[in-house]
């Protein structure tokens, strides 16, 4: 690739910054390894080290746009943004038939929500943020390959892709949210991860053109594509909906509400149906009758994440997180 296609460094400053730029990005995602690493709360961290980071990444971004020499970095905010936000939509779009299919593969996006707003059940507001923090992973995972590869084959960012998810299994994610042994679920997460990769490089490989062809389109695309972004998620998910305070289900309906509850290790979860008709609840130790105007109780003692079900109803999944940083006696 040429020179002008990629171009270099302008000055160690530069090169420093652009390091900087990938360490920052990566970041992002330190909430959610150091809870499953018992290291504390997803919110705590997130608060003190991800929040840092991100405004770290803005001052970065200024400098950038403020000083003309720095034009490969203003590269690596613009293609890598982009690069990271399309490669994240392709990630998503490759699971929705697995869904369609009963497969809820998604589910651990809303989790992130309720761990980072340290809440005791799922919202709207736990929703969005847990897919406004999803996407931010996809794009923060995207500038730090192009800090390190810009300009790199597209080969260079579907093996970036595949690191990602090899660093879910070989971690305690894959123990929290019992993915160990499921390999039709591994093997589902690192296909998802190709078109990832795929979109990702051919964002990135030729950094000039792609940059030219957005700045032709207009100054702030990538901003305003952003910003459409999160506004189509706020429309999806309703984060001004009412929030939901209590650590029992109801599954009258034959789904569960609310979709997460969070408690403490040795807490019990309360399950109520006020349908009119007796239910029976997996994901227990044993299946579970729920007569009609009857509770049953769930408690669970091991960290992470418990999906509880109907019998006969593949879409009627409900989630239980046990916190090992939630306040005992949270349950009911």
């Amino acid at each position: 690739m040429s020179a002008a296609e990629r171009p270099p460094l302008s000055s160690k400053a530069e090169g420093v910054a652009t390091g900087a730029t990938a360490l920052l990005a990566l970041l992002n995602v330190a909430p959610l390894l150091a809870w499953v690493f018992g290291l504390g709360a997803f919110s705590t961290w997130f608060v003190r080290l991800t929040v840092p980071a991100l405004l770290g990444l803005v001052v970065i971004a200024v400098v950038a746009f403020t000083r003309p020499a720095f034009e490969r970095l203003r590269m690596v905010f613009v293609i890598g943004a982009m690069g990271g936000l399309l490669g994240t939509i392709g990630y998503d779009l490759f699971r929705v038939p697995f869904v369609m299919a009963g497969r809820e593969v998604l589910a651990p996006i809303e989790s992130y929500g309720v761990l980072l707003l340290n809440a005791p059940a799922s919202s709207g507001l736990s929703s969005f943020s847990g897919w406004t923090y999803h996407v931010a992973n996809g794009i923060c995972f995207g500038i730090a390959y192009a800090a390190v590869m810009l300009g790199r084959s597209i080969g260079w960012a579907v093996v970036w892709a595949l690191v990602l998810e090899t660093a879910t299994v070989v971690t305690p994610f894959a123990t929290y949210y019992h993915l160990r042994g499921k390999w039709d679920v591994i093997a589902i997460a690192y296909a998802a991860h190709i078109p990832y990769g795929l979109l990702l490089g051919w964002v990135t490989r030729r950094p000039r053109t792609t940059y030219d062809a957005l700045q032709e389109t207009g100054r702030w695309v990538v901003p305003a594509i952003l910003g459409v972004t999160v506004l189509a998620l706020a429309g999806w998910l309703r984060p001004w909906s009412a929030d939901v305070s209590t650590t029992g289900f109801d599954v009258g309906s034959g789904r569960f509400e609310p979709r997460w509850v969070r408690v403490a290790p040795g807490d019990c979860v309360k399950v109520s149906n006020t349908g009119d008709e007796a239910l029976t609840l997996q994901g227990t130790p044993t299946p579970t009758a729920v007569p009609v105007d009857g509770t049953a109780r769930v408690c669970l003692t091991e960290p992470g994440v418990t999906r509880l079900g109907v019998a006969g109803r593949a879409w009627s999944g409900g989630y239980v997180i046990v916190d090992p940083q939630a306040s005992p006696g949270g349950g009911t």
